[in-house]
């Protein structure tokens, strides 16, 4: 039934009644906001091509007409099947999305989230599933830039077979072996009428013309057909058709037709907005509905040919006909015709049997063949049956980059420097979704451990590696200092079943307090602990990203010295390239079954990769931003590369690439020059600015209490993958300016890195916190 009403909702989708009628025109009232004409034209152009084709159908069900009068009427039923295709359209969003400057757009698409849509983008037909939102932020706050807000586009329903509306034609045979077909149809919609007419003409060609014999049972003809769906205001829809056809007679009753059809389904629906005044304001991104145009829709169709085959059986007043066609949705029909008269044309001719006269049998003048002659069969060769192979190869490629150059992967250099680093800590932990207990990424010991824990188990850790100790920082900070206190700011993403949840907030602040006193027998009195929805300074709460980074704790102190970074000495590791892309290529023709890239050295695992039946073209590992891993990366880096086809064939490729370390026990042994490689990591610059805040600028002061006159300072920025990539690379060249002028003077070079290198995980929003970052490199020469 739902079908049904669907193909209905065809016919009357743009009639409705949307406001009260004032005039012939098809109106709507300029609040209608839910499509506009380009989205329309896409969600329902499958709908469309459903009507093309069910106009279409029943047009012949034989290539022969008699040479006489013949008059009935015939009904067709019928249904299409809606391929996978018709189910998504490309969807165009607002003019200004994918300008972050104007806007910022994210949503979820095939479970993955993507950031500044622009252009297009897959949503369902009416025949489709759900549809999903883009949300956005407008940048600015008057309009027209304050309309540019989230968009949801209209669901689909789930369609897999259409049922076409039931055909009632009136069909006239005329002598000259022509067939005309009529069907009309006319019903007031506002006042005006909806007309719908078709006529068509079939044309028996070989008969006609002398190219057989009558009696032959093969026929040849030709159709042609043409449909019209208006309305004095609003509608105008038109079809053609025309094709050849054939059929052939197994008897008066029986016979088979088919043939190949072009048509075309095309025209225009509009729709009036009503009640339009210029100066009334519509809240919506898409400029059309904002400027009060009217809807239109431009009628199209998939579909242009169609190949049908079918059969009929003639009863003395009725025939039956079904037949399937392939087209853009494949349709099948059956059909009953009722004749009122009909011309009798002898078809079949009685078949004339020969009876031999038996004396002439007897004749000595009828010769009989010798079957005295032995006959000698032949075996038939024996076909042995030999599976099919389907072909399947696989490649890797691998390429390292160095220093923003990509070259193949040969040998990976890993150099020991001697460093003092700093690390900076973030003072933030993040929970999941709806959780109040601490994440098990983050590194929590029991009481007895407390004891032995010291800074020196940061050492050969990345900064994000670091930092999943915070708590333990922090805590061991908090004994060596008694009259430091600490705040915990409990926050959520307000946006679910954290809308307004302040005792979710308070309990992932509990939970951390529990931590701090009952491990690390911090006093209970030294703990404030606060809860509040979203964050004094939140991100961005329309973007996924921006939720996760709310749902945390903020920790402060009065003691700054409590979230100061970690000052360590430590034994640096450089690595060469910086990163490893992988390029697989597969080529299977039975289609992937599943895939996996395993990279190790020695027996440790240190990048794995595995999918099934869809594999990327690139993956990138980000190996100079590793910590303890670079550490395990000591002999050499093998890759095996295995694939399974849907046929179980297997191929397998395996990449060897030497390792070579450079320590600093071995640069002294060779007497070769060597330089000290000091890190400093600034983090937390407020959002969308370049200036240095108070913990940034201790962190400088620091870095220029430590620099000689021949310290060599290179200073990087780098920011996350939210925003636009060039004015990413501008902010982070601004940063790394900021932090060089805080130097004192002393020579520096900065380099923008932006997004185009992502140092930690983004999927993860400690990840993201510390990709905002500045990274002051000193190489001092040691004698």
């Amino acid at each position: 039934m739902k079908r049904l009403l669907l193909f209905f909702l065809v016919m009357f989708i743009t009639i409705i009644p949307l406001s009260s009628l004032k005039s012939n025109d098809l109106e709507i009232t300029r609040e209608f906001t839910l499509i506009t004409s380009d989205n329309a034209t896409g969600y329902l152009k499958p709908l469309f091509t459903t009507i093309g084709e069910g106009l279409n159908t029943s047009l012949y069900n034989t290539a022969y007409h008699s040479n006489g009068w013949s008059f009935g009427f015939n009904l067709s039923l019928m249904g299409m099947l809606i391929p996978d295709s018709h189910k998504n359209y490309d969807a165009k969003l607002p003019d200004l999305y994918g300008n972050p400057v104007r806007v910022k757009t994210a949503g979820m698409h095939d479970g993955r989230l993507i950031e500044n849509f622009k252009g297009t983008i897959q949503q369902p037909t009416i025949y489709g599933g759900n549809s999903y939102s883009i949300f956005a932020s407008p940048q600015g706050a008057f309009p027209p830039d304050s309309f540019y807000k989230s968009v949801g586009f209209l669901e689909g329903n789930n369609i897999g077979i259409m049922p076409g509306l039931p055909i009632l034609q009136m069909y006239i045979g005329l002598p000259t072996r022509s067939e005309l077909r009529f069907r009309f149809l006319t019903l007031p919609v506002q006042d005006s009428p909806l007309t719908y007419f078709t006529i068509g003409a079939n044309q028996n060609i070989d008969k006609e013309f002398g190219l057989q014999e009558p009696d032959n049972p093969l026929s040849y003809g030709l159709t042609a057909a043409f449909h019209s769906i208006s309305r004095p205001q609003g509608i105008s829809i038109s079809s053609f058709a025309f094709g050849v056809n054939a059929s052939n007679k197994f008897s008066d009753e029986f016979q088979v037709y088919g043939g190949l059809q072009f048509e075309t389904f095309s025209g225009n629906i509009e729709l009036i907005r009503t009640d339009f005044n210029p100066n009334d304001v519509v809240n919506s991104p898409f400029s059309e509905i904002r400027n009060g145009e009217n809807l239109k829709i431009d009628v199209q169709s998939y579909n242009f040919f169609r190949l049908t085959a079918g059969a009929s059986y003639d009863l003395p007043i009725i025939r039956f006909h079904g037949d399937i066609s392939w087209a853009a949705q494949p349709v099948f029909n059956f059909g009953v015709s009722l004749k009122i008269f009909e011309h009798k044309e002898e078809f079949f001719k009685p078949r004339e049997y020969f009876t031999p006269d038996m004396d002439e049998m007897r004749s000595p003048r009828i010769a009989f063949k010798d079957f005295t002659t032995p006959y000698i069969a032949k075996a038939a060769p024996v076909s042995k049956y030999v599976p099919k192979e389907f072909d399947f190869r696989i490649n890797l490629e691998m390429q390292g980059e160095y220093e923003g150059n990509l070259s193949k992967l040969d040998t990976i250099v890993i150099e020991e420097f001697e460093s003092r680093q700093t690390r900076a800590i973030l003072p933030y932990i993040f929970f999941d979704q709806g959780e109040s207990n601490i994440p098990s990424k983050y590194n929590l010991i029991t009481r007895d451990k407390t004891s032995g824990f010291n800074f020196s188990e940061l050492s050969g850790k990345s900064s994000l590696e670091s930092y999943y100790d915070v708590l333990n920082v922090i805590a061991h900070r908090l004994k060596d200092r008694p009259n430091a206190n600490l705040t915990l700011t409990g926050t959520n993403n307000n946006i679910g079943k954290e809308k307004n949840n302040k005792k979710l907030s308070k309990q992932r602040a509990d939970n951390i307090k529990d931590y701090l006193v009952n491990v690390w027998n911090i006093e209970e009195n030294r703990i404030i602990v606060k809860a509040q929805n979203l964050p004094t300074v939140p991100s961005n709460s329309s973007d996924v990203d921006g939720q996760a980074e709310n749902r945390r704790v903020e920790i402060s102190s009065n003691d700054i010295d409590i979230t100061a970074p970690v000052f360590i000495v430590d034994t640096l590791l450089r690595v060469k390239p910086e990163s490893i892309k992988y390029l697989p290529k597969i080529n299977s023709e039975a289609g992937l079954a599943r895939w996996s890239i395993n990279s190790s050295s020695g027996n440790t695992k240190l990048r794995e990769m595995s999918g099934e039946e869809n594999i990327e073209s690139l993956y990138n590992w980000m190996l100079a931003s590793e910590g303890t891993r670079k550490k395990l990366l000591s002999s050499n880096l093998i890759t095996r590369f295995v694939a399974y086809d849907k046929e179980n064939q297997m191929q397998e490729l395996t990449l060897i690439n030497p390792v070579k370390v450079i320590s600093v026990k071995d640069k002294r042994l060779n007497a070769t020059k060597d330089t000290s490689l000091n890190m400093y990591n600034l983090i937390l610059f407020d959002f969308n600015k370049s200036d240095l805040n108070i913990v940034n600028k201790r962190i400088t002061d620091f870095i220029k209490s430590e620099l000689t006159p021949n310290t060599d300072v290179t200073i990087y920025g780098y920011t996350d993958r939210i925003g636009n990539d060039d004015y990413n690379l501008k902010l982070s060249t601004a940063r790394a300016e900021s932090t060089g002028k805080a130097l004192g003077g002393h020579p520096y070079k900065t380099v923008g890195v932006g997004e185009s290198k992502l140092i930690y995980d983004n999927d993860l929003p400690e990840g993201r916190f510390y990709c905002r970052t500045v990274v002051v490199e000193a190489k001092v020469p040691i004698n």
